[in-house]
């Protein structure tokens, strides 16, 4: 009988000890999410992850993914109305999801990003952590699809620096920087055609229209507060088309038209247009980095022809208004010098053949040469030299101003 008792105190130990057990092992705890970031491939195979980084309770602060532990589920990226399948896998605190891709077409532009985006699953994703690979601290941990379609929706807004770059680059140039970006800056007594201190503002936006990213709209223009400066201009472009590539979907060139209006600041003068460029991207010139770890976009260059009419002209003798054609050439070139200065070049030539407009057959031109230091993200203290003549009006003129300078129009900060 006594025997019998401790057989039985035996078996009652270990059921006890197994039931402990598998209550730990089939424990289930939803997690938080903690951090969430992405990570774009473009060197061989191009591929884009998305990571989910989980808040763990301070009981389970050590504890880590068992990274064979995950079911099997059916992951996908919905962009818009295309579905993508992608894998998932364990990390260390959370999920990685991997997709391999065509990142210049997802990214045509980065404001296709914006489109409804976000990762759905088929069926709930079930994996263990546990604390320096012992099993019974194991403990099994539930992700809903409902959580991953909170956290990753529309995610891709808030692309990181890093992204950002990596998708520049895979477009291969700074022509969305070159069309967005604004400066403000101070030109003194001195400097000014005034002879009074000014303020001046000169900008570049471009957009496509909402899930289009062949049509769309755009302006520039150099205004300040003396409105007669002779290097003042407005310039909006209601239609703009990229027509394609040229020589094929792997050029580093699209065919641009544009169709809108032109003049100066007090539209004294000013003109209807209609332009057709191709705008492309040629290899870096120079590299004055040292080393450090800086973002170099490669040049971007932009030649066309421009068909207008005149609605006004200020010119000093009175003539008519012209119906003309110009022959242009814009080049754009953001240089990053050591770790924390830069240089910007942009400039245009361009050559009218209006024998009234330019007597002479002179090609004309006008420039900036800002040479900036960061200041706070997507800012920098920028010293301008701008010289040559005013497109429109062909009115000459140059100064030197300091002020501060952001790409935060482009949505990418440099």
């Amino acid at each position: 009988m006594e025997r019998i008792n401790r057989v039985m105190k035996k078996r009652i130990l270990l059921f006890a000890f197994a039931f402990i057990n598998l209550i730990s092992v089939a424990q289930i705890t939803t997690l938080t999410l903690k951090d969430f970031d992405t990570k774009i491939n473009t060197v061989g195979s191009k591929s884009i992850e998305v990571n989910l980084f989980f808040n763990f309770p301070n009981k389970y602060k050590d504890y880590i993914v068992d990274e064979g532990s995950i079911n099997n589920v059916n992951s996908y990226l919905l962009i818009g109305n295309i579905k993508k399948k992608i894998t998932e896998s364990p990390i260390n605190k959370g999920l990685k999801f991997s997709l391999n891709i065509d990142i210049d077409k997802l990214a045509e532009r980065l404001e296709n990003i914006s489109l409804n985006h976000q990762i759905e699953i088929e069926k709930d994703i079930i994996f263990d952590i546990w604390n320096n690979n012992q099993e019974n601290t194991r403990i099994k941990i539930i992700i809903t699809n409902n959580q991953i379609t909170k956290w990753t929706k529309n995610a891709f807004n808030k692309l990181s620096k890093t992204q950002k770059e990596a998708l520049i680059k895979e477009k291969g140039g700074a022509a969305i920087i070159s069309n967005n970006s604004i400066d403000i800056g101070h030109v003194s007594e001195s400097e000014s055609a005034s002879g009074n201190a000014e303020v001046n503002v000169k900008f570049k936006y471009q957009d496509y229209w909402k899930n289009s990213s062949k049509i769309g709209y755009s302006f520039e223009g150099l205004l300040s507060t003396n409105s007669k400066d002779s290097l003042n201009y407005f310039s909006a472009y209601p239609f703009i088309s990229n027509f394609g590539k040229l020589g094929g979907k792997n050029s580093s060139f699209d065919i641009i038209g544009k169709v809108g209006i032109e003049g100066n600041q007090a539209f004294t003068s000013w003109r209807f247009s209609a332009n057709v460029s191709i705008q492309g991207i040629i290899p870096n010139l120079i590299n004055l980095t040292a080393g450090e770890n800086r973002l170099r976009l490669k040049p971007v260059v932009n030649i066309g022809v421009k068909y207008y009419t005149e609605v006004k002209n200020n010119r000093k003798v009175v003539t008519d208004n012209e119906i003309s054609n110009q022959f242009f050439s814009d080049f754009y070139y953001y240089i990053p010098i050591h770790k924390t200065f830069s240089l910007t070049l942009n400039g245009k030539a361009f050559y009218d053949i209006s024998k009234r407009i330019n007597p002479d057959k002179k090609i004309n031109y006008n420039f900036d040469a800002i040479l900036g230091m960061s200041i706070a993200k997507g800012f920098k203290t920028v010293f301008k030299y701008t010289k040559g003549s005013n497109s429109v009006t062909f009115e000459k003129g140059d100064f030197f101003s300091i002020g501060v300078l952001s790409d935060i129009l482009s949505g990418i900060n440099q």
